[in-house]
């Protein structure tokens, strides 16, 4: 079995993030899962803290 990675980033720039992922896709091997929460720990932050103020 192949060995699976995945890299879990927390890049505000989500564009660049997601350029980034599309150009390692394009490699001929395998390069590995990439997942980027900068905009859900953002929402998150943002509902607790709002949440928390009330």
């Amino acid at each position: 079995m192949e060995n699976r990675t995945l890299t879990i980033t927390v890049q505000a720039d989500w564009k660049n993030a997601l350029r980034a992922a599309a150009q390692s896709a394009q490699a001929p091997s395998y390069q590995g899962e990439t997942l980027n929460l900068a905009r859900v720990i953002e929402r998150e932050s943002t509902r607790l803290r709002d949440t928390s103020a009330a």
